[in-house]
């Protein structure tokens, strides 16, 4: 008996099985999924391709799989980044509520990385040109895909108090 052929054979099988889970399916295909997604290939055309490669799946059920692989994948302690995280490493860190209750700080620009003059972003996109674009993405966080294209806040805590203390509140008696 051949040790490799018997492993190569279960391989097939565990592939081949008919009682294989749609998820287990694209648990395996992941990283591809993931880098299409990245490369801006609308979920639609990545189902399609599923569909004709014998995987049968709803759009919806496509979501809700590729949502709950990405939460396993990046569960803290798990010592790695998910696929979408390792895919897109620029993207922001969701707001939580210690960092929505932190003071803010006056508006410093980011350091530019290189010495090229960057390009100028004067246009700002719609909600809807960033939907069509990214399709994966769930309103919230196109929500705040567009928030991000207006840059940082400019005020400043002493901002606030010195509008405090301009515009009192007044208390009903």
């Amino acid at each position: 008996m051949d040790h490799e052929q018997l492993a190569s054979a279960l391989r097939r099988l565990a592939s081949t099985s008919p009682k294989r889970s749609k998820a287990s399916h694209l648990k395996t295909l992941l990283p591809d999924i993931e880098a299409a997604l990245a490369a801006r290939v609308p979920a639609v055309d990545i189902l399609n391709t599923l569909r004709e490669q014998g995987l049968d799946i709803s759009l919806r059920t496509f979501h809700g799989t590729l949502y709950r692989l990405r939460k396993t994948a990046s569960t803290p302690g798990s010592g790695r980044k998910s696929g979408a995280a390792a895919a897109r490493p620029n993207v922001p860190a969701p707001v939580t509520a210690s960092r929505a209750t932190a003071p803010l700080e006056p508006h410093k620009p980011a350091p530019s990385t290189t010495d090229a003059p960057a390009p100028a972003q004067t246009r700002i996109k719609t909600f809807e040109q960033l939907q069509s674009e990214n399709p994966h993405l769930s309103s919230m966080q196109l929500n705040r895909l567009y928030a991000e294209q207006y840059g940082e806040p400019r005020v400043s805590n002493a901002d606030i108090d010195a509008l405090k203390k301009k515009y009192p509140q007044h208390t009903k008696p």
